[in-house]
């Protein structure tokens, strides 16, 4: 239930900024980014307590890798909207 509720708040914070009404298009997309980016680092920094690793280190780490994953993501959505005709 906790990994659950972890899991619900952590992926709702790149949404918030959306919920937000007069902002300019892009604006939202930036924050998102922000937050996401600063959520990665931070779950590395604290994972690095866990682990008994260099905090910067890991914290480094789980941000390249979250952002190599949500680059595949979304380069799979791209190409599934263009293979389906989106």
């Amino acid at each position: 239930m906790t990994t659950f509720a972890a899991f619900l708040s952590v992926g709702a914070l790149p949404l918030l900024p959306y919920a937000i009404p007069g902002l300019e298009r892009r604006i939202p997309f930036m924050i998102s980014l922000g937050l996401v980016g600063a959520v990665f680092l931070g779950i590395g920094m604290l994972k690095s307590i866990v682990y008994s690793l260099p905090v910067v280190r890991s914290g480094l780490r789980t941000l390249i890798m979250g952002t190599a994953a949500a680059g595949l993501a979304f380069g799979a959505g791209h190409l599934a909207q263009r293979l389906l005709g989106g």
